[in-house]
């Protein structure tokens, strides 16, 4: 007997659990499936990702790429519908879902524009020395041109200027050149864009004869040189100028001292992008009339460049010119006030064309160019006036191919180049001394960088050149450490050849108002080429965000 009630008690638990299981099958049978297309309502085009949803179900779904949405077993009755997307206006729907079967709503929203809450987004303030090295950055320093402009020792913004301190001295005041390590200023090579150019300086209060409004950075290499340019003994400083913009940009000043004026765009839809500089310095206006005691000169530089799409690659030409005019108060004791007073002038001139392509993981890259220097000065002394010329004319032709792969780079390439360059003295009561020398040379070159780790890099280099002298070997080597976030240790030993020096007295007081170098080329007589062979430790520490220590040494 209760053998049979156990039995009855388990037939009917089954019999209970097979109704609800029929029930809930019944249930299922009867609810309906929503569906439908959300689009804009003027357009009538779909709205991909609008969300729609049935808030008393908790349940949403989101539209596809067609504007499509579906919404399954949904319970028959009266159900709230809302539909939602960025951009437009929500809407609300009240629909009355049938026991079963499928109900389609299609539904329009209208735009509307989303106000959002302000937010301010504050940029940490570029400071020259302080910002972010990039990856690979292989110079000793760098200055974006927004660095330039925020550093508080520059009444004006000066790209040179910017680059003073530690192992870089210059006399901003009376500008003889920029000196690194305690080379001359001959020893000092200058680049703009990848193209050579002479004593971009000027004189009289002003200093670099580059329009900061039409540059973007400006680096120094000096430990680790650049093989792929003509060597200078102390190191090379290299700008570039600004992409040109989308738009028409035009940006300048005026003062009492100076005008400069850059406008850059692009031309129509070609593709065409161009860059115009132009500055003029006239020290003389706020000059008192029949003042000797006021220098008159007149200073001015141009820069113009275009970008443009050329040969499946990009094509870069860039032209520069430069002036100087310098009357000096002082004359000759025991000279009439009707004399000339001394005169001084120079000036430098580079035009250049780059041509660079593109390919997987390799950059293919030819740059010519053409880059001269000329200054004359004539003074009156005790045994009369003395004239005196010098001139220099440049041209080269560089091919590069660098190799990209992870942690790695390869640069190598040959340069073929030709330096004219002529000096000449002639004083009135001492016989003509001149020089004339034509120095060719070709080179080839190569560059390898390296990561170790995560923490240390790398790079080895070497460049054998050839000239009228014989051959020239130039090994270079740098590593670089990291061992901790904030320290960073770096040793580079480098030998750099220069096949043209400066017969520029740099004690001469006169340097302080003619700060053109006057070069003359290892071919001439009893001038050879000269050699460097530098070693340099340094140690760099960050203390916190805006801060940095350096410590140098070099032989």
């Amino acid at each position: 007997m209760a053998g049979h009630k156990r039995a009855s008690s388990a037939d009917i638990s089954m019999g209970f659990t097979l109704e609800a299981f029929n029930l809930l099958l019944v249930v299922q049978a009867s609810q309906a499936t929503v569906g439908g297309t959300v689009r804009d309502e003027e357009s009538g085009r779909p709205l991909p990702g609008a969300v729609v949803s049935l808030p008393d179900l908790s349940r949403a779904v989101a539209a596809d790429g067609a504007g499509r949405y579906v919404l399954r077993h949904v319970p028959p009755g009266p159900q709230h519908i809302t539909v939602r997307y960025v951009g437009y206006a929500p809407r609300g729907l009240h629909a009355l879902v049938p026991p079963a079967g499928p109900l389609e709503i299609n539904v329009f929203l209208k735009a509307q524009p989303v106000r959002l809450r302000t937010i301010e987004v504050r940029s940490a303030v570029p400071v020259t020395g302080l910002e972010v090295r990039e990856e690979g950055d292989l110079s000793d320093r760098s200055s974006s041109i927004a660095a330039v402009r925020n550093n508080p020792m520059l009444a004006e913004p000066d790209v040179l200027q910017a680059l003073e301190g530690g192992p870089v001295v210059l006399q901003p005041e009376s500008p003889n050149g920029v000196h690194i390590r305690g080379g001359a200023s001959d020893q000092t090579g200058y680049l703009l864009d990848g193209i050579p150019v002479f004593s971009p300086y000027h004189a009289a209060g002003q200093f670099s004869a580059w329009n900061p409004d039409a540059l973007s950075a400006v680096y120094l290499f000096s430990s680790a040189p650049l093989q792929e340019y003509p060597g200078a003994l102390s190191g090379t400083i290299a700008a570039t100028t600004k992409v040109p913009g989308e738009r028409l940009g035009v940006q300048g000043s005026v003062s009492t001292a100076q005008a400069r004026l850059t406008v850059d765009g692009q031309l129509g839809g070609t593709g065409v992008g161009y860059l115009w500089s132009a500055r003029s310095r006239v020290p003389g206006i706020p000059a008192k009339r029949h003042d000797a005691s006021y220098l008159r000169a007149e200073s001015g530089d141009m820069m113009a460049k275009l970008e443009l799409p050329a040969f499946a690659g990009r094509l870069r030409l860039l032209a520069y010119d430069s002036g100087n005019e310098i009357e000096a108060a002082a004359r000759a004791e025991g000279s009439s006030p009707q004399a000339r007073p001394n005169e001084f002038e120079w000036d430098s001139r580079s035009f250049g064309a780059e041509w660079s392509r593109n390919l997987t993981g390799t950059e293919v890259k030819v740059t010519g160019w053409s880059a001269s220097g000329d200054a004359g000065a004539v003074w009156a002394g005790s045994d009369g006036r003395t004239t005196l010329s010098s001139a220099r004319h440049d041209f080269g032709l560089v091919g590069t191919v660098e190799l990209g792969a992870p942690g790695a780079r390869t640069l190598a390439g040959v340069r073929l180049h030709r330096s004219r360059t002529a000096y000449r003295a002639e004083p009135d009561s001492a016989a003509l001394w001149s020089l004339r020398a034509n120095t060719p040379s070709a080179a080839a070159f190569a560059r390898h960088t390296r990561g170790l780790d995560r923490r240390s890099s790398l790079t080895l280099g070497a460049m054998l050149a050839t000239t009228g002298a014989g051959l020239h070997l130039g090994p270079s080597a740098q590593i670089r450490w990291k061992p901790v976030e904030r320290w960073t240790l770096s040793a580079s030993y480098a030998r750099v050849h220069q096949f043209a020096q400066s017969l520029r007295n740099p004690q001469s007081v006169v340097g302080n108002v003619f700060p053109m170098d006057l070069y003359i080329g290892s071919g001439a007589p009893g001038v050879p080429a000269a050699r460097s062979d530098q070693a340099v430790l340094m140690a760099e520490y960050l203390p916190f965000t805006g801060g940095r220590v350096a410590l140098e040494a070099y032989t």
